[in-house]
């Protein structure tokens, strides 16, 4: 065992660069991240992470610097289908649409790999779905692919809000209720969420019929708004008050995008942001909130300024409990997002804010949650994508070996994937069926970090000592962890991010990690399969999840000792 790691260890040293430039471009650095790409790209040697930090690359040359010619000379000289994804992104981006739809098009001839296929297919429906003179034939080969994509894959968000655009717009009333119900996860075994079950109740009551005859537009659009489907009720009633209210949010988006550019190339100014939203909501903010459920938030996430912008599809009360500490908090569920602040655009949605607490509230962001029970369910079930996991898993695993001997820690893929293949096995095996086991990941999730990590925000601020911002981050991550219906799938979302840098959450990463490894080299003789002649932090995973539980109650000040 010793002598492969060694192997793995010489093997992974040229390749650090390139993981700071993904750390780089993943902070928002757009600059520096720009310098260090390409020499690390020349320098890899393993295809598909040079190819992914190609697209990366082209990305931050369309987005950030607006570069679009040399995006593009970058992304056809590597002609593969990621890069035709990206193509006709940024076309999309530029309104041109069909230059979107023949690289969406090239994008499914050449995918090999199902993650590939299936995103160019979403791609290519986005460019038809958003495309004001596409035809009505080509909306309804749209509407057929998208429900067939569904049908294979599950009710993922992006697929279902398309299929309920294009479906719409080819006056289909029953796909778009298939795309809405899809969207929310709405079937026999789960109905719409609380705040927007009168509004669905009506859709249900037009659209199985309606073939796009104007009576009954008022009615929907007003429905279609009650489901936070703004610019969906645009399509429908396009002279309406929700159709002005949609164009509204377009311009917030737009607005709050550039101002997220300008982050990235190191021009931050307050002042834009706030200004602007303020000259587009005016003095509507509360009449939007009753009527729309917007709801909007600016300050500072991190190092930078930034707003949170949705929609409240869920407003109740959840009752907060730890170590004696008790409360209950309102709880509030965020949909139809127009901003979700600078990290959720920097990395492309890829990862960003998932909820956050107040001493009296708690706030989730659904889109960052829904889709991840399903990806899940396939990670373990699907032979195709089990096999990339195991592939992409080893690959980490030899760099994350590496990555304990530099300074700062860095961050732990490999160890995070391993941690999470372990709980979801545990969970399968437990539950068999995809329903239950939908419906574990989800509860589980849930309970770690809303109920606890954003729990114990509520019940840290409530106290009235005054704490660093790192240290409330912190904190909270200890009752994420202890306390979590499954620990290795908490400490999982943990390992997988930035640790050891200087922002709020790369401090309290690194505090967490370093107080974790000391304790694993101070327990050795306790830890099945531990072995001194590595770093301890790969080895986490050897941990059972009693000991994880025993040693982050350990360092928690609020647990009894």
């Amino acid at each position: 065992m010793r002598t492969f790691f060694v192997l793995l260890l010489v093997a992974c040293t040229a390749k650090a660069d390139l993981d700071s430039a993904h750390r780089a471009a993943g902070n928002g650095e757009f600059k520096k991240a720009a310098e260090l790409f390409p020499a690390a790209i020349a320098a890899e040697t393993n295809p598909e992470r040079r190819e992914d930090a190609v697209v990366r690359l082209a990305y931050i040359e369309w987005r950030g610097f607006h570069d679009y010619d040399a995006a593009r000379a970058r992304l056809r000289k590597l002609d593969t289908a990621k890069a035709h994804i990206e193509l006709a992104h940024l076309a999309i981006h530029l309104g041109d649409f069909a230059s979107a739809r023949a690289e969406g098009k090239k994008a499914m001839a050449m995918a090999t790999k199902k993650g590939d296929r299936r995103r160019a297919i979403v791609t290519h429906a986005a460019a038809v779905a958003r495309d004001p003179r596409a035809g009505i034939e080509e909306l309804r080969r749209t509407v057929g692919a998208l429900r067939a994509l569904i049908e294979e894959t599950g009710p993922r968000l992006e697929p279902a809000r398309l299929l309920a655009r294009a479906a719409l717009r080819a006056n289909d009333g029953a796909a778009a209720l298939d795309g809405i119900n899809a969207y929310y996860h709405v079937s026999k075994f789960a109905g719409p969420p609380e705040g927007i079950a009168a509004a669905h109740a009506s859709l249900v009551r037009i659209l199985p019929s309606w073939k796009g005859t104007d009576a009954e537009r008022p009615e929907l659009a007003q429905a279609l708004a009650g489901v936070r489907f703004f610019d969906e009720a645009a399509i429908v009633a396009p002279d309406s008050d929700v159709a002005a209210y949609a164009a509204m949010l377009h311009r917030i988006e737009l607005l709050t995008n550039e101002y997220y550019r300008q982050i990235a190339l190191g021009n931050e100014n307050a002042n834009v942001l706030r200004d602007g939203v303020a000259k587009e909501i005016g003095n509507h903010k509360d009449d939007y909130a009753k009527r729309f459920g917007l709801y909007a938030i600016a300050g500072r996430t991190g190092k930078h300024h930034d707003m949170h912008m949705g929609h409240i599809v869920v407003d109740t009360t959840l009752s907060v409990e730890q170590y004696g500490q008790r409360g209950s908090k309102r709880f509030v569920v965020l949909d139809s997002i127009v901003s979700n602040g600078f990290s959720e655009w920097v990395n492309d949605g890829a990862s960003g804010d998932g909820g956050w607490g107040t001493a009296k509230e708690i706030y989730q962001v659904r889109p960052r949650y829904a889709d991840a029970p399903l990806r899940n369910w396939e990670r373990v079930t699907d032979a195709e994508l089990r096999a990339e996991d195991d592939r992409r898993t080893a690959e980490e695993t030899a760099r994350d070996v590496q990555r304990a001997k530099e300074k700062p820690i860095q961050f732990f893929p490999g160890l995070a994937r391993r941690l999470e293949r372990q709980y979801l096995e545990s969970v399968l095996a437990e539950t068999r069926g995809r329903d239950a086991f939908l419906a574990r990941i989800e509860r589980d999730e849930f309970t770690s970090q809303m109920q606890l990590h954003e729990g114990r925000h509520a019940i840290d601020i409530a106290s009235g000592k005054k704490y660093e911002v790192w240290e409330l981050e912190y904190r909270a991550k200890l009752s994420e962890i202890a306390l979590a219906p499954a620990p290795r799938q908490a400490l999982a979302s943990v390992l997988d991010n930035d640790i050891g840098g200087d922002d709020t959450h790369s401090k309290a990463n690194g505090k967490l990690a370093a107080e974790i490894g000391a304790w694993m080299e101070a327990h050795r003789g306790e830890i099945a399969g531990y072995d001194a002649a590595l770093p301890p932090m790969p080895q986490i995973d050897k941990l059972t999840d009693a000991q994880i539980r025993a040693v982050v109650r350990g360092l928690d000040p609020l647990a009894p000792h």
